[in-house]
């Protein structure tokens, strides 16, 4: 029977890999093809590009629209279902295609599509640019949209003469709209009306009807010329589930009026479309199966499981394969059958086998339990899974046997009887080897890839090689073959002696069959049943074709496996495997074909012998390409620390160094942690696991200095303990090491294990003299011994060749087998070798060699010359904890106590024990050089915030130098004549006077400033008592009272003392300046010598020497002074030359703190960017050199940045940093005015309880440090919380309560603000601020006279002093008034000069907060004004002032809800929820 001619438009793809029409596009074509139906079999057939003349006439007339022929109907047809095509109504009635060629240029055809897309065929400019040009800039996107416009307008209506006047596109208030269907007929529309009346029509013919109709309009997917077009899909998708549901309904129409040959040729329309619908599929099959077609129906259901395997790598739903098995035995659903009944099928059903003896896969688990998930392997774990979905695609499908054979036996005419010769080669990748160090992931990516694999299906199986079976033949394909022989219930049997009749008959067919099973007896003991008698004469052969016999029984068993589902088999630690087993893998892997067969290798790369035969078939199957290597690299530093991040982070930081990337170790180094966890504190675990470190101690991998270290070629020396008689690895990692380690030689060993002493790098220059009696030839096969175990890892040429061992942990575990006393005679060997080799240049090593000495015992004298050296280089690099801890260990060797390694030394703790050393034990042979490094040390202390620490060691130093046995060292060893004594004296005063000025600032940083003016005048009565009144020393104590007079608030006094010390500096200061020289005694190795040795100065000394340091201090405090007096571009003057002075000197705390002062005077200017420049580079210099002082000082900074560009939740989390740092090193004056501005932003945030909290908080701190300026910031704070109170209480819903309670806040803080503003001391922009909040005061109170003249005065005094962010507020403020006072021209005026300045400068909460009151003003006007009376800037439009008032109120209420201003937030919304304005607006 033959069904009626369809014809369908389809792309097709031709296949080719570098075809861009497929890769990119939708294929080549359309190409039409016609579909008719031969006895229920669907057949196609190509016609071409074009349908013949007579079809489309014929196509014409079922497809178009009933009101085609109506005078009146619509203008043009568009078909978006298939081919995309337009056509036009002519005169005569008739229709006429638009040239395709037309439609070359996609944006008039997306732009179409799109429209169409959407309800009602409309959509904004701003929709359409972002469903069509989402990525492009706004500018361009504009610019295509109206080319766009113009040529869709052009193609729809050519006769068209003015944009203006299109009938089909029109655009207004900028929204597209295209005309209606009584216009544009759209054959989707038409579709979708046609299956609703369907689905609606109760008479079963006119049903019928619209369902043929609806499914002939469907020609193919909606506008497949979009396919990839995002705005497209979901219309695409409709249309698609529609027609699937309609040519389901019509086929079951169809099967009902027994219809069947139409029914099939339905559902073969629906499958060509869409192969993966099994509904189709089902119906389709119950239907041939009523008809008598039961093996075609099976037939159909074998070749779309095919389908799904070969194209989806998926198989058919449960219900297909379910209805597949009532089918297969005989059962038809009744789906189709309600009108008749079929008679039952009487035929023969195929013969079902009386026992299931298929292969059942076995169950596969991890042989290890993980509580963490993989990390950092996405890389390696792809390669994996490409391999075996390329193996999943390409693999042979099993053939279906209609034959009576057991499964697991081949069928006669099996080609594999005969074994494919040896040329013979893969054509698919069947081996993949993980290569990689122990430890390092290899086992869990294996164990990865087979959860993955069994879960999708596959049969996997295990085996793992050990060292001690490393002689036992076959043993890990042993464990292979017995783990799938016991899911064979037919070997299972044997393999448990169950003999009876049917295992016996099964026992004939095994070993008459072509797999020969028996010759696995060799590797299975239990298959030797299956052997032939005794009696029966075995024909003799030999030993190389009994192995061959073998290879090819296990690649026969294995094949057969593989057919009943896809093979994974593992061979874990392949480098352990015996020979025989590596020559089986290499007859596998030769011989496996087209099989689904995959097999994972893992091998250790250090341990795999050179000559070992697993390296030979990796490079053979390289070179074939019939391999995939993947190497498993060590996880990066971060990854460690995700692995282990549930660990606190000071123990992660340490696991990260010392695992160097091997997650077995640093999983490991966890647990051990973990178990100690009971026994020990926190503290007490983290020293337990610094133990094991072997990576370079805290002070000498900080930063730059240790990259400045590797630039100048000194090796970064590693520590590989800290407390030797405590040094303990977990054991499984030292297990592992000592296994490596035991494959050396004893030499070897030893020679490691000093090499270890040297640290993780060393030459062999180093190690020679090391290695004793031992020559260097000897010393050179040991390395090479060490090399070729994986241990070592060379490095360089020539002359810079250098060792590195293979992980940080195997130093820590060599270094742990030394006794104490060779470990000490080790470090001074190694020690002595450096100073030899690095006399020339002995600030390369000097680190390194500090290490060695203090680890070893060394010279005093030594150890001192060369950790000064290291202090030095950490403090030039602002390394300040390092050159702390190097300083202290210079002191402790001149001092004659014990000392210990750098990074051990507790700063606090030994600074105590300094203080509590009574002057007279010193050893006094140069007292001048102890208090230098005493100097040093304070210094570290208070860059680093320890205040405290800092002062008791400069009381020290003062102490030190007032004792009579520092004055008999002045006067009897360094003084020559009466004068020299004098003149010492006189610098003595000086120095003293110094050492005061730095007591009293370790006071002032604390705002501890009575004591600091007491020490001030201390050092000026020293002076005085000397009959000094001039010089350096008096000009630094001028500085330090102007900066005290500035902290207390009175500016002129500061002014003037800072000018004098300034002018004095500059007479003092030499010009240029000569690099300062000292003749000191220092004491070469062995050698006592006078010679010049370069220091860097202390602070005191660079003051003394005439340093510009102190002159870029005072333009310093002369630039804050400014910019306290409103002096904004003198503050900015002072504060470059500060800078400049400093970045000549490389100070980078100074650099830090002029940088910090720069931003802050950027901020009162209103240039944010450029104060944010300032400061960023200021933290990250701080951060970097861990200067908590200008760390504290930046964040709070950075936070009123933030706060000024309406960042509210960024202002808050630097405000709160800022008051933690300040926490740690008791600043309390930064605490204060940090709580201050944190007590703003909770009021911003609506956060009211918070934010009394807060000023409560800074009130009680500036009461308790005295600091009046303080005191009166803070006052300022609780004036401008009660303003925001009163505000806030707008919204009470007692008008009685609220009145009152509002009058008593702004009565509060027009008392506070009008004492404020009469006080002397406040810095220039708080008391311009004072006004401002005044003025606001006035306003809320309804006194608006008052209120205009504090602004006034306000603008004046904010335009004088530069402080922009007042100046917006003022001219805000006055713009209300004006609107308060009826003068709305005016307050507009004020309004467009207050976006003006925020736009400018960035003040995006302050723009909001403008054009809330603006938008407001042009609610309340009279309908009547005209817009353009009120306009903002070049806003001329037409827009009724209503509608663009409530247009600038939702933009507001938008930027008040990104920057979380609740407060704000709550007015606009009071604004939006008025009545009237809803009424005016309806």
């Amino acid at each position: 029977m033959n069904g009626k001619v369809t014809y369908r438009q389809q792309f097709t793809r031709c296949g080719k890999e570098r075809c861009r029409k497929c890769k990119e596009g939708s294929g080549h074509g359309p190409y039409w093809y016609a579909y008719w139906s031969v006895n229920g079999r669907t057949v196609s057939k190509y016609i071409g590009t074009n349908l013949p003349e007579a079809v489309k006439q014929e196509q014409l007339v079922t497809t178009t629209p009933s009101t085609a022929s109506s005078p009146s109907g619509p203008l043009l047809r568009v078909y978006v279902l298939g081919q995309f095509r337009i056509e036009r109504k002519m005169e005569q009635g008739t229709w006429q295609p638009i040239d395709g060629r037309l439609w070359h240029r996609r944006r008039a055809r997306s732009l179409l599509g799109c429209l169409l897309s959407s309800p009602n065929r409309r959509l904004s400019r701003e929709q359409v640019m972002d469903q069509l040009w989402p990525d492009l800039e706004i500018d361009i996107a504009a610019n295509r949209l109206n080319g766009a416009v113009h040529e869709l307008r052009q193609m729809l209506e050519p006769d068209l003469t003015r944009p203006a006047a299109s009938r089909l596109l029109k655009l207004e208030r900028d929204v597209l709209e295209l005309a209606g269907h009584q216009q544009i007929w759209v054959d989707a529309e038409a579709f979708e009306n046609l299956i609703k009346e369907a689905d609606t029509s109760t008479d079963p013919v006119r049903t019928r009807q619209l369902q043929e109709e609806a499914a002939n309009l469907y020609r193919g997917s909606y506008l497949l010329e979009e396919l990839y077009s995002e705005w497209a899909g979901q219309r695409r998708d409709a249309l698609q589930r529609a027609w699937v549901g309609l040519l389901l309904n019509l086929a079951q129409s169809q099967a009902e009026n027994e219809e069947y040959a139409s029914a099939i040729e339905t559902l073969d329309r629906l499958r060509t479309a869409d192969p993966t619908n099994e509904t189709a599929l089902q119906h389709l099959m119950m239907l041939l199966t009523q008809r008598d077609r039961r093996g075609e129906a099976l037939q159909v259901y074998k070749r779309h499981q095919e389908m799904l395997e070969r194209d989806y790598e998926s198989e058919p739903l449960p219900e297909t394969i379910e209805l597949y098995e009532k089918l297969r035995n005989g059962h038809v659903p009744a789906l189709y059958t309600q009108k008749t009944e079929s008679a039952p099928i009487t035929e023969p059903l195929e013969e079902i086998q009386p026992l299931d003896l298929t292969f059942t896969r076995p169950l596969f688990q991890l042989g290890r339990h993980y509580q963490s998930r993989l990390i950092g392997r996405e890389r390696e774990i792809q390669t994996l899974r490409q391999v075996m979905r390329s193996l999943e695609k390409k693999a042979a499908r099993p053939a279906t046997s209609t034959s009576k054979d057991h499964p697991l036996l081949p069928p006669g005419t099996r080609q594999s009887q005969f074994p494919p010769s040896s040329a013979s080669r893969p054509r698919h990748t069947h081996f993949v080897l993980l290569r990689g160090e122990p430890g390092i992931g290899k086992t869990r990516l294996a164990e990865e890839l087979s959860l993955e694999a069994y879960q999708h299906g596959w049969t996997v199986a295990w085996s793992r090689s050990y060292e001690q079976e490393s002689t036992i033949p076959y043993h890990p394909w042993t464990d292979l073959l017995r783990t799938l022989c016991k899911s064979t219930s037919i070997l299972a049997d044997i393999t448990n002696r169950k003999q009876d009749v049917t295992t016996d008959m099964m026992l004939r067919e095994l070993a008459a069959s072509p797999l020969k099973l028996e010759r696995l007896g060799t590797l299975l003991p239990d298959l030797q049943i299956l052997q032939p008698g005794t009696g029966k004469s075995a024909i003799p052969i030999s030993l190389e074709q009994e192995r061959l016999h073998l290879w090819e029984a296990v690649l026969g068993l294995i094949e057969t496996f593989s057919k009943q589902h896809p093979l994974l088999l593992v061979l874990d630690d392949l480098h352990w495997a015996d020979d025989s087993s590596i020559d089986l893998l290499t007859y596998l892997i030769h011989h496996l074909q087209e099989q689904s067969v995959l097999l994972i290798g893992t091998c250790r790369e250090g341990e795999l012998a050179p000559q070992h035969k697993l390296r030979t078939l990796i490079a053979d199957l390289q070179r074939e390409q019939a391999v995939v290597v993947v190497p498993v690299l060590p996880l990066t530093s971060t990854q460690i620390g995700t692995l282990v991040a549930h660990l606190p982070q000071n123990l992660v930081e340490s696991i990260q160094s010392q695992a160097a990337g091997n997650p077995f170790f640093a999983e490991e180094l966890a647990r051990y942690v973990d178990i100690s966890a009971n026994e020990q504190s926190d503290a007490s675990k983290l020293g337990a696991l610094t133990t094991l470190d072997a990576t370079p101690p805290a002070g000498q991998s900080f930063g730059s200095y240790s990259t400045h270290q590797k630039m100048n070629g000194g090796a970064t020396q590693p520590e590989p303990e800290h407390q030797p008689a405590s040094i303990s690895l977990p054991e499984a990692i030292a297990a592992v090491l000592e296994r490596r380690l035991g494959r050396l030689s004893q030499g070897c060993q030893q020679l490691l294990g000093k090499a270890a002493v040297i640290g993780g790098s060393f030459e062999l220059r180093q190690l020679v003299p090391m290695a004793g009696d031992a020559a260097e030839d000897t010393v050179l096969d040991l390395l090479d011994e060490a090399l070729n175990a994986g241990l070592l890892i060379e490095e360089g040429a020539g002359a810079n060749i250098a060792y590195h061992f293979w992980h940080p942990l195997i130093i820590s575990h060599l270094y742990s087998r030394l006794s104490a006393a060779r470990r000490a005679q080790l470090h001074r060997r190694a020690a002595e070798t450096l100073i030899a080799t690095s006399s020339s240049q002995p600030e390369k090593a000097a680190t390194t060699i500090v290490y060695h000495l203090s680890k070893g015992g060394g010279d005093r004298e030594t150890l001192a010359y060369y950790a000064e050296i290291s202090a030095n280089q950490a403090y030039g690099l602002a390394a300040y904890t390092e050159a702390q801890q190097y300083y202290i260990l210079v002191f402790q060797a001149l001092s004659g106590n014990e000392f210990t390694a750098a990074n051990q030394i507790n700063a606090h703790h030994y600074i105590q024990h300094i203080i509590a050393r009574d002057c007279e034990q010193l050893p006094f042979h140069d007292p001048l050089h102890l208090c230098r490094i005493l100097e040093r040390i304070a210094e570290c202390s208070i860059i680093l915030g320890s205040f405290a620490d800092g002062r008791q060691v400069y009381e020290y130093i003062l102490h030190l130098r007032t004792c009579a046995r520092f004055e008999r060292y002045l006067s009897m060893e360094l003084a020559i004549s009466l004068e020299e004594v004098e003149e010492l004296r006189k610098k003595e005063a000086q120095i003293q006077a110094m050492l005061w000025r730095e007591i009293g600032n370790t006071w002032t940083y604390t705002s501890e400033y009575e004591p600091a003016y007491r020490c001030y005048e201390r050092g000026k009565a020293a002076m005085v008592q000397a009959g000094i009144t001039s010089g350096a020393a008096w000009a630094c104590l001028h500085l330090q009272y102007g900066a005290l007079f500035r902290l207390e608030g009175d500016y002129t006094q500061a002014r003037r003392y800072l000018q004098e010390a300034l002018t004095m500096l500059e007479e003092v200061v030499q010009t240029p300046h000569l690099p300062y020289q000292r003749m000191d005694i220092m004491r070469e190795p062995g050698v006592q010598t006078r010679r010049v040795h370069d220091l860097s100065l202390t602070r005191i000394e660079r003051a003394l020497t005439g340093d510009p340091l102190e002159i870029g201090y005072a333009h310093e405090r002369l630039g804050i002074v400014a910019v306290s007096l409103g002096e904004v571009n003198s503050a900015l003057e002072h504060l470059d030359v500060a800078l400049t002075i400093y970045e000549q000197s490389e100070l980078v705390s100074e650099m830090v703190r002029v940088c910090g002062n720069l931003g802050a005077v950027n901020i009162v200017k209103g240039a944010h960017d450029e104060a944010r420049r300032y400061m960023q580079r200021a933290l990250e210099l701080a951060e970097r050199s861990g200067d908590i002082p200008n760390m504290t000082f930046i964040t709070h900074n950075l936070g009123d940045v933030a706060q000024r560009s309406g960042s509210l939740r960024e202002a808050e989390g630097w405000f709160k940093r800022s008051l933690e740092l300040g926490e740690l090193i008791n600043d309390r004056e930064r605490l204060s005015w940090s709580y201050i501005a944190l007590t703003a932003i909770q009021a911003d945030m609506g956060n009211l309880e918070e934010a009394t909290n807060s000023i409560r908080r800074a009130i009680s701190i500036s009461r308790a440090i005295k600091s009046t300026r303080c005191i009166r910031y803070a006052l300022l704070g609780l004036a401008d919380l009660r303003i925001t109170q009163a505000i806030a209480t707008r919204y009470y819903p007692d008008d009685v309560v609220r009145n009152r309670y509002q009058a008593q806040l702004l009565a509060r803080a027009s008392k506070t603000l009008q004492r404020s503003i009469t006080l002397e001391g406040m810095e220039a922009e708080n008391i311009i601020d004072a006004k401002h909040s005044l003025a606001m005061v006035y306003f809320l109170q309804g006194d608006l006279q008052s209120a205009h003249e504090v602004a006034l005065q306000t603008l004046k005094d904010a335009q004088d002093y530069e402080t922009m962010r007042i100046v917006e507020r003022a001219y805000r403020l006055l713009g209300r008034i004006m609107h308060a006072q009826k003068q709305p021209e005016q307050a507009v005026a004020y309004f467009r000069q207050a976006l003006h300045i925020c736009q400018e400068h960035g003040l995006r909460l302050d723009y909001a907060r403008t054009l809330v009151c603006y938008g407001a003003l042009l609610l309340e006007q009279d309908q009547n004004v005209a817009p353009a009376t009120l306009a903002l800037g070049n806003d001329t439009s037409d827009t009724p002032l209503h509608h663009r008032g409530l247009h600038y109120i939702e933009e507001s209420y938008q930027i008040f809800r990104e920057c979380h201003a609740a407060i704000d937030l709550a007015m606009a919304e009071h604004l939006l929820s008025q009545p009237a304005l809803v009424r005016s607006l309806t």
